[in-house]
C-alpha cells in the first residue's frame, strides 16, 4: 500500500501557504466580499479542466483563489463562455456541477467541498451559539474546514485563522468537522465554548494512486498483491542501486547484498526462487520501459525516483506475460508538478565507508606454532618418534619460521582495505504550467571501495518533459543519458591460480609474519619451503589496471490523445542504448612464479534495445455505481547485442598497455538478437466501490522459443470485496476499511539463452585425404535442436486481506500465496547414439508457497509523531520434479559439488557428510565406521545408511539457504523540526555453506593463515579441544577437510540497515536565507549486525543469481559501514 507522505506534505504545505497569504492580506486595505462578487467577468474556455479555468480567471481578472488541490481534483474537460457577468453568477454556474462551495474572506475566495452544506442556514433563531478554532497536528490553523450540525444541512467553514461560529438547536447536537486529507472529528455542541479541535491527517489514502502495469489504479481498487515505497523511504540512503534501497521495506521481497563491491548488482527475489536454470531476477520496468538488462540499474540515480511498486502475484504481473513469472518491479521517476512554480532542489551528501568486520585470524606467533604442530603430527603419522621431533628446517620450512626477529605481525585484511570517501551531488529543477510539465536533473556519485584500488563513479542526467499541445493532446519525452567508470578488481573467489586470484581470500590467508613490501620496496612473496609464490594481494590490487566504462542512453517518446471523454490513446517509442568497454593490463611488476610476463585484454560490448507500444484506455461510469476501465494494447521489443574481445600476451614491456602492443593476440566476437511481439488487455470493474473485478490477458510471441511453441497466452483474474462498505459493518466505529481479495493467474519466465531451441554449431577439426590425411578446420554440431522448447510457466494463487482500524491508526495487510513453476528448463540425458549426451527440455517443477504480513501503525500523532512499518514473510521452497528418473542435479563452484537440487528439498540445498564430532581416542575410533586413514583426532562422520562403512553413500542433505522467515522494521519519528528514521532488516533460519572456512580452518599447515578457531583443535585424548576442530596435520588424514556439516553455519541475522537523523530549517528562517526549504541530515548505513555467522557477511552468495548455488561463501567482498552527512535545499 502506497504510503501517503506526499499527500500529507501537500496538504500541510497548502494550509501553511494559505495561512501565510491570509495573514499578509490582513494588513492590506479591506475589500468588501460583495464588491468582489459583483465584479463583471468575461471568460471563454474550450475543453479545459476546472483547475485551468480557475487559473485563467485568476490571471485575467486579478482574482486570487485559495483551495486544497483535492477539492478540484477532476479530469473532466468542459467548455464555458461568460460575457460581462458578475463573478458570483460565474462561480455559481461553474462550481455547481462539482459540489464545491466558496466563501470570501476579505479579498480572497476560498473553495471548499460542499458536502451539501447550506452555509446560509445559520440564522439567529438557533439557541446554542458555538465557536472555536480548528488546528492541524502541528497546531497551525486550518482554513476551509467544513463544520456542520450532524443530520442537517446547517454548516459553516473556518476562516483564515481557523475560527468558526455556528448556531446549534440544542446542546445535544453533534458538530462534525471534515477536511480533505484529515480524519473526520465529532464533538457535542454543548461542549464549553470556545472549542479547540485538532484534526489528524488521514494516512489511509484509499484514493491514492499507485502505478500498475500499463496504467495506474486507486489503492481501494487494487485486487492484486502490490507493494509500494516512495522516494521519502529512500531519499537519504547512501546506496548505488535501487535494490539496496528496497531492502526490508516490502513483504515478500528478499533483497540480498551478497557483495559490498561498489556499483555491484543486488540479488532480489520476489516470493522465492521458481526457476532452476533460467534466472530468478524480476522484470524491471522504468517509466513503462521493460529493461533488457537489470544490471544497468546502477546507472539510475536514486534521487530521480518518485516511487517503486512491486507486482507480486499473477493478477498484478500477468500483464507482462512471459516476463512476469519472477514478479515485476515498476520504477517511476519524478515529473514536474505543472503548478506554475519553478522549483530548484539541491541534494548533497558526503561520508566515509569502512569495513564492517574483520575475520579473527592468527598472529605471527600463533601461525608459526600451528604450522609446526601440523608438520609434527604428519611426522608422527609417518612413524616418527613423538619424543624426538625435528628442529630448525628439517621439514623444509623457510628460515623466517625460526627467526622471530624478522616477523612483521601484519594484519593483511587491513593492508588491502581502507576508509573510503562516498559523495553524491544531485541538482534538479521542475515546474510547468497550463498542462506543460518538466523535470530536469543532473547528478554525480563517487564511491571508493573499502578494498583499495576499487571504486565506482556515475554521471547521470535526466529530462522528463510533457507538453499539452492541445487540451486533449499531450506529447512527452523521457531522456536519461548516464555514464559510469568502475575500477574493477578480481576481489572475490578462489586464490588458487592465475585466472582466479581472489584478493579478499588471498589477503585473509596471507602469512602474518611478512609485510607487503621488501626492504628495497619490492613486493614480498609468501614463503614456505623457500620457493616463491606468485601472489601478493596488495600487488594484485595496486599494479593491475582494470577499468570498466559504461555509457547508456535511455529515451522514450509518447503521445497521449483523448478523442472523446474517457478514451485515451497512447503510442510510445523508445530506445535503450548501452555501450561498454573494459581495459585490463597486468604488468611485469606483479610477482609471479618464474618470469613475470605482462598480459591484457580489451572487451567491448554494445546493446541496442528498441520498444514500440500502442495502448487504448477507456474509463467510464455507468448509472453512477458501475465503474469500468478497459485497456487494450500492442507491444513490440527488439534487442541486438554485440561483443568483441581481444586478448594479448607477450608485451615487450609495461610502457604501452594497449592490446596492439602485445606480440600475440587472439580475438573473439559474439552477436545475439531477440525479439518479442505481444498483445495485451485488461478489464477493471467496480460496483459502488464495493465489489471489484480485474482480469488481465497477454499473448507473447518470442524468438527465443522453439518454432512450434513461439506463442503463449497468459491470463489472470482477481476479485475484491470491501466489506467495510456493507451496511452490516457500517456501525462498527473502530473499523475504517476491510477488504478481502483473491487472484489466480498464469505468468511466464523467458530468461533463457537466445538460441536455446536451435541446434548450434561450433568450430571443429577434420582429417581429410589419404594416408595420415590433412588436418582441416571446419564446423560441427554442438547442441541438439528442440522445436518444442518454450517458456517456463508459473501458476499462482493469492488470497489477501487488507484492514484499517482505530481511525486508521493501524493498517494490516496479509497474503497467502501458492506458486507452482512448471516446464522448467533442464538438460535431460539422451542416448549418445544421437551424437549428444543431453538436450534442453521443459521438464522441471518447483513450488513456492507462503504467507506475508505487513503492519503500519501510527503510534503517536501529537507533537511527537511515531510511525512504524513492520513486514514479515514466510516462504517454503520445494522441488517437485527434475525429470523422469528424478535425478538429483549437483552443482558447485570453487569446491566440490556441495549443492544439490532434488525432489522434495529446496533448490540448491547443501550436500555433504554429516560431521558428528571428533574421534577422541583409538578406542572410540575402533568402535565406529571411518575412512581407512582416519586416526584419533580426525573428524567423525555419521554412517547415514548404517552399512558400517563411511563412503560417498553417506553423503546427505546438511542444510539449505532458505530462511524460515525474513522481516523488516522501519520506525520514523518527528518532533517539531527534527526527524529520525531507523530500518532494521532480519533473516531467520537460513544456513550458509562457508566454503571459505574449508581453506582457513583446515589446519593443514600449508603456509596459509588460519582462523583463531584452530587453536582449539584436538591435541590428545587429555586435551581434546572444542570437539569441532580436528587435529592439525600437514598431510591431512580422515578426509577432515571434505565439505561437511562442520562448514555449514547458521546465517540468521538482524542488521541495523539505516539510521537517519534530520533537521528541517523553520520556514521563516529559510526565507531569511532566500531559500524555500532546507533539511540537514546524518545517516549511518550497516551500523551493526547481530549474527552467529563467522564470515564477513551473512547475506553472502558467491554464485550471485544462480539459484542452484545459494548461500555459498568463498571470499566475497565485505560490505561497508557508511556514515554520511547531507543537506537538501529547495529554492
Amino acid at each position: 500500500m502506497r504510503r501517503p507522505w506526499y499527500k500529507i506534505m501537500r496538504i500541510t504545505f497548502s494550509q501553511l501557504f494559505i495561512l501565510v497569504v491570509l495573514t499578509v492580506v490582513s494588513y492590506a486595505r479591506p475589500s468588501s466580499a460583495q464588491v468582489i462578487l459583483d465584479k463583471k467577468i468575461s471568460l471563454n474556455a474550450e475543453r479545459k479542466t476546472l483547475a485551468d479555468i480557475l487559473k485563467q480567471l485568476a490571471k485575467t481578472n486579478q482574482i486570487q483563489f485559495i483551495y486544497n488541490k483535492d477539492v478540484i481534483q477532476t479530469g473532466d474537460r468542459i467548455s464555458v463562455q461568460f460575457s460581462d457577468e458578475p463573478l458570483k453568477t460565474v462561480l455559481d454556474k461553474l462550481l455547481a456541477r462539482y459540489d464545491i462551495n466558496y466563501q470570501v474572506f476579505k479579498n480572497k475566495i476560498v473553495l471548499i467541498d460542499a458536502e451539501k452544506i447550506d452555509v446560509t442556514a445559520n440564522t439567529p433563531k438557533q439557541t446554542v451559539p458555538v465557536s472555536g478554532k480548528v488546528l492541524d497536528e502541528k497546531g497551525q490553523p486550518l482554513i476551509g474546514v467544513s463544520v456542520t450540525i450532524k443530520g442537517t444541512t446547517k454548516g459553516t467553514v473556518t476562516d483564515p485563522d481557523g475560527n468558526f461560529k455556528i448556531q446549534a438547536d440544542n446542546p445535544s447536537d453533534i458538530l462534525v468537522f471534515k477536511y480533505i486529507g484529515y480524519l473526520t472529528f465529532e464533538a457535542p455542541a454543548g461542549s464549553p465554548s470556545p472549542i479547540t479541535v485538532k484534526l489528524i491527517s488521514n494516512s489511509t489514502s484509499l484514493n491514492e494512486v499507485v502505478v500498475v502495469g500499463y496504467g495506474t489504479q486507486r489503492t481501494l481498487d487494487i485486487t492484486g498483491s502490490v507493494g509500494s515505497i516512495t522516494d521519502k523511504s529512500i531519499r537519504d540512503q547512501p546506496v548505488t542501486t535501487i535494490g539496496e534501497a528496497m531492502a526490508a521495506k516490502i513483504a515478500g521481497v528478499e533483497v540480498q547484498q551478497t557483495t559490498g563491491k561498489p556499483g555491484a548488482p543486488i540479488t532480489v527475489r520476489i516470493r522465492g526462487a521458481g526457476s532452476i536454470s533460467a534466472g530468478n531476477q524480476p522484470l524491471y520496468v522504468l517509466d513503462g520501459y521493460p529493461l533488457a538488462d537489470p544490471a544497468t540499474l546502477n546507472l539510475l540515480s536514486n534521487d530521480d525516483i518518485a516511487s517503486i511498486e512491486v507486482l507480486k502475484d499473477a493478477s498484478a504481473a500477468a500483464i507482462y506475460g512471459s516476463r512476469g513469472g519472477n514478479g515485476v518491479v515498476l520504477i517511476t521517476t519524478k515529473k514536474g508538478t505543472g503548478d506554475g512554480k519553478t522549483k530548484f532542489n539541491l541534494n548533497f551528501y558526503s561520508g566515509l565507508s569502512s569495513p564492517s568486520k574483520y575475520l579473527d585470524m592468527l598472529n605471527s606467533a600463533e601461525f608459526v606454532d600451528v604450522t609446526l604442530r601440523a608438520y609434527n603430527n604428519a611426522y608422527i603419522d609417518r612413524g616418527g618418534d613423538p619424543a624426538v621431533l625435528p628442529v630448525n628446517r628439517a621439514y623444509g620450512l623457510a628460515a623466517i619460521f625460526f627467526n622471530p626477529s624478522q616477523w612483521d605481525d601484519t594484519n593483511w585484511q587491513k593492508v588491502v582495505t581502507q576508509t573510503a570517501p562516498f559523495n553524491n551531488y544531485q541538482l534538479s529543477v521542475s515546474g510547468g504550467s497550463n498542462g506543460n510539465k518538466y523535470y530536469l536533473s543532473a547528478g554525480f556519485l563517487q564511491q571508493d571501495g573499502i578494498v583499495k584500488y576499487t571504486g565506482f563513479k556515475r554521471y547521470s542526467v535526466r529530462s522528463n518533459i510533457e507538453a499539452a499541445v492541445k487540451p486533449n493532446l499531450k506529447i512527452g519525452l523521457n531522456l536519461a543519458p548516464s555514464f559510469s567508470n568502475e575500477r574493477v578488481s578480481n576481489t572475490e573467489g578462489t586464490y588458487a591460480n592465475a585466472t582466479n586470484e581472489g584478493t579478499i581470500m588471498l589477503a585473509v590467508l596471507s602469512q602474518p609474519f611478512i609485510g607487503p613490501y621488501q626492504a628495497d620496496g619490492s613486493y614480498t612473496r609468501p614463503v614456505l619451503t623457500g620457493n616463491a609464490s606468485s601472489r601478493n594481494a596488495l600487488a594484485l590490487l595496486k599494479e593491475i589496471t582494470d577499468w570498466q566504462k559504461t555509457l547508456r542512453a535511455l529515451g522514450n517518446l509518447y503521445i497521449d490523445w483523448q478523442p472523446v471523454k474517457g478514451l485515451t490513446l497512447r503510442t510510445s517509442g523508445g530506445a535503450d542504448f548501452v555501450a561498454s568497454r573494459r581495459d585490463y593490463f597486468r604488468p611485469t611488476t606483479v610477482p609471479s612464479s618464474g618470469v613475470s610476463v605482462a598480459n591484457g585484454f580489451n572487451n567491448t560490448a554494445q546493446n541496442i534495445n528498441l520498444l514500440w507500444e500502442n495502448t487504448a484506455n477507456y474509463k467510464t461510469t455507468l448509472a453512477k455505481d458501475h465503474k469500468l476501465e478497459l485497456l487494450a494494447g500492442y507491444s513490440a521489443q527488439w534487442n541486438d547485442n554485440e561483443q568483441n574481445s581481444i586478448v594479448g600476451s607477450g608485451y615487450p614491456n609495461d610502457a604501452v598497455t594497449t592490446v596492439n602492443a602485445a606480440t600475440t593476440r587472439i580475438g573473439t566476437e559474439n552477436i545475439e538478437k531477440w525479439a518479442l511481439a505481444s498483445i495485451l488487455a485488461r478489464i477493471n470493474y467496480s460496483y459502488k466501490d464495493k465489489y471489484l473485478l480485474t482480469a488481465n490477458f497477454r499473448r507473447d510471441g518470442s524468438s527465443r522459443f522453439g518454432a512450434n511453441t513461439q506463442y503463449g497466452s497468459f491470463p489472470s483474474a482477481s476479485v475484491g470485496w470491501r466489506l467495510s462498505e456493507e451496511s452490516f459493518l457500517k456501525s462498527i466505529n473502530w473499523l475504517n476499511e476491510l477488504k478481502i481479495r483473491a487472484s489466480y493467474g498464469l505468468t511466464g519466465n523467458n530468461n533463457i539463452a537466445n538460441y536455446g531451441s536451435i541446434g548450434l554449431i561450433t568450430q571443429d577439426n577434420y582429417v581429410l585425404g589419404t594416408g595420415t590425411g590433412t588436418l582441416t578446420g571446419g564446423l560441427a554440431p554442438s547442441s541438439i535442436s528442440n522445436p518444442d522448447l518454450k517458456w517456463e510457466k508459473n501458476v499462482q494463487t493469492d488470497l489477501g486481506l487488507e484492514a484499517s482500524i482505530l481511525h486508521d491508526r493501524l493498517q494490516i495487510t496479509a497474503d497467502y500465496y501458492s506458486r507452482v513453476s512448471s516446464d522448467l528448463l533442464l538438460n535431460l540425458q539422451v542416448p549418445s547414439i544421437l551424437g549428444f549426451t543431453s538436450a534442453l527440455v521443459n521438464i522441471g517443477e518447483v513450488q513456492n508457497k507462503g504467507v506475508e504480513f505487513t503492519v503500519n501503525s501510527r503510534n503517536l500523532v501529537g507533537g511527537l509523531k511515531w510511525n512504524t512499518n513492520f513486514n514479515i514473510s514466510f516462504n517454503r521452497n520445494k522441488v517437485l520434479n527434475t525429470g523422469p528418473s528424478a535425478t538429483p542435479i549437483f552443482t558447485g563452484s570453487y569446491v566440490a559439488n556441495i549443492n544439490v537440487t532434488q525432489v522434495g528439498s529446496a533448490i540448491g540445498s547443501f550436500y555433504g557428510y554429516h560431521a558428528i564430532g571428533v574421534f577422541n581416542n583409538t578406542a572410540e575410533l575402533n568402535t565406529y565406521p571411518h575412512f581407512a586413514n582416519t586416526r584419533a583426532g580426525d573428524v567423525k562422520y555419521e554412517d547415514v545408511n548404517h552399512d558400517g562403512i563411511i563412503d560417498a553413500h553417506d553423503m546427505t542433505l546438511i542444510g539449505n539457504n532458505q530462511p524460515d522467515f525474513t522481516y523488516g522494521i522501519t520506525n520514523t519519528f518527528q518532533f517539531r523540526n527534527f526527524d529520525l528514521s531507523t530500518v532494521l532488516q532480519g533473516v531467520q533460519g537460513d544456513q550458509i555453506a562457508n566454503a571459505f572456512s574449508s581453506v582457513i580452518e583446515n589446519g593443514s599447515g600449508a603456509g596459509i593463515n588460519q582462523k583463531r578457531g584452530v587453536l582449539n583443535a584436538w591435541q590428545s585424548p587429555d586435551n581434546p579441544g572444542d570437539g569441532i576442530h580436528p587435529r592439525l596435520n600437514s598431510s591431512v588424514t580422515g578426509s577432515n577437510n571434505v565439505f561437511s556439516s562442520r562448514f555449514v553455519e547458521d546465517g540468521s541475522y538482524l542488521r541495523l540497515r539505516t539510521v537517519t537523523l534530520g533537521y528541517t530549517l523553520p520556514a521563516k528562517l529559510a526565507e531569511k536565507f532566500k531559500i524555500k526549504s532546507a533539511r540537514f541530515y546524518l545517516t549511518g548505513e550497516n551500523l551493526f549486525t547481530l549474527t552467529k555467522y563467522s564470515g564477513f557477511n551473512p547475506e553472502v552468495g558467491s554464485a550471485g543469481d544462480n539459484a542452484t548455488q545459494p548461500g555459498v561463501d568463498y571470499g566475497a567482498y565485505p560490505i561497508s559501514r557508511v556514515y554520511t552527512i547531507g543537506v537538501n535545499i529547495g529554492f
